[in-house]
């Protein structure tokens, strides 16, 4: 509710909430995945720009884990390969945010660190650069989204 702007809410109303939730989930209205909620048809998660939020909203911990780690695919892939110590900065740029502090570069290290382990980035020497994997599946990606806008 954070990302609202609710600070708290009666345990009546949270029980409600949760219980809502629980039903959509099982229904199939939608996907619980840890703190955040998704269309059950969600195939790819969007990069949205956030700049023009209000601070108090602006917060990466906000943020999907998935969402941050489509922002840091698409860093890689745009610039051919990045470094690792310019990966949190530019990821956080495509998200909305004009600096990054400490938590937030310890939290896209985090992300960077399982894309690692997912083997959806490879590191060649001190650069970060998209698997064929990744490559591939952003490629059918925008054949998809050319074929659907035609």
């Amino acid at each position: 509710m954070d990302a609202y702007g609710v600070k708290s809410l009666g345990r009546r109303i949270r029980e409600r909430l949760q219980k809502a939730v629980r039903q959509a989930e099982m229904d199939q209205l939608l996907q619980v995945k840890g703190d955040f909620l998704y269309a059950p048809d969600q195939k790819y998660i969007p990069v949205r720009d956030r700049s023009s939020m209000d601070a108090q909203y602006k917060k990466l911990e906000l943020i999907a884990p998935e969402e941050i780690d489509t922002a840091l695919e698409l860093v890689v892939l745009l610039s051919h390969g990045s470094r690792w110590e310019e990966l949190p900065n530019e990821a956080c740029r495509l998200l909305g945010f004009s600096r990054v502090t400490a938590d937030m570069r310890r939290i896209v290290e985090a992300r960077v660190r399982h894309l690692l382990q997912q083997g959806r980035l490879v590191q060649q020497n001190d650069t970060l650069v998209a698997s064929e994997v990744t490559r591939s599946e952003w490629e059918r990606r925008l054949a998809s989204s050319q074929m659907q806008n035609s």
